[in-house]
């Protein structure tokens, strides 16, 4: 049950229209999405393409208004961005004449945080991604899969009550993305974060989610919810789990719903 005081975040009734234009009818992306996030939760959110999934996330951002409904994190409405809810697109967004250093620090040097804990929290979060010997490589010098673990301890640094994620890992070849998938959920485990991760695929959501929530096509609604363990049994070493029947007639299930809309 929802509740605005204990809810890491709160989603209420939120629709987004987007104006008509000339000769053309307004577009409705999303419609009547209602939802709470609690501290700890790896949400996954699935959907046909242009269903409004990234529409949603840039209002739980604080980048979009929504046409009627309304957001809250702790209590509080949701009206502008804020560090504390940090987005990772599916491009890395680096300053390309920063080093990786630099592009990790920046956050909490533009919030005026002390030096010397600057200089502590980003050697961390680039320990962390295992980046520490390209802290001073620009972002052309480093692969795909490496500017995307910098954009992720850029987003660390700052110690964000919530991660949202878009596509992070779209781009990336197989193996990488296989690995950065690991990194996030180890991250996950030992920050203790809290993480909203958008995604087309379903063996992604299952195996890094403890929430897969489908959402309907065009315009965007929660149409379904599972509670899932997988991440955690892949935790503690069952790199098997999706032979398991359950996994498979889950993802089944979930692959339908979505197919379905």
């Amino acid at each position: 049950m929802s509740n605005l005081e204990t809810d890491l975040m709160t989603i209420k009734n939120v629709t987004l229209q987007y104006p008509a234009r000339k000769g053309e009818d307004g577009v409705n992306a999303l419609e009547n999405v209602s939802m709470s996030i609690q501290k700890g939760d790896f949400v996954a959110l699935l959907g046909p393409s242009g269903c409004g999934k990234s529409t949603l996330l840039n209002i739980m951002a604080g980048l979009l208004e929504p046409t009627t409904g309304d957001i809250y994190m702790y209590g509080e409405k949701i009206t502008d961005v804020d560090w504390r809810r940090a987005v990772v697109f599916q491009t890395a967004t680096l300053y390309p004449w920063m080093t990786t250093y630099e592009n990790v620090a920046f956050g909490p040097t533009v919030r005026g945080i002390d030096k010397y804990e600057i200089d502590q929290r980003t050697k961390k979060y680039l320990a962390l991604v295992g980046l520490t010997d390209f802290a001073e490589n620009k972002p052309y010098e480093l692969s795909g899969g490496m500017r995307q673990r910098a954009a992720l301890a850029r987003v660390l640094v700052n110690d964000p009550n919530m991660i949202l994620m878009d596509e992070p890992f779209g781009a990336l070849d197989a193996l990488t993305r296989i690995n950065m998938q690991a990194l996030v959920r180890d991250i996950w485990r030992k920050t203790d974060n809290t993480v909203f991760l958008i995604t087309h695929d379903v063996d992604e959501a299952l195996t890094l989610g403890t929430r897969v929530m489908v959402m309907s096509s065009r315009p965007g609604r929660i149409v379904e919810e599972f509670n899932t363990n997988f991440t955690y049994e892949i935790e503690e070493g069952n790199d098997d789990i999706r032979y398991d029947p359950e996994y498979v007639r889950l993802r089944k299930e979930i692959l339908g719903e979505i197919q379905s809309q």
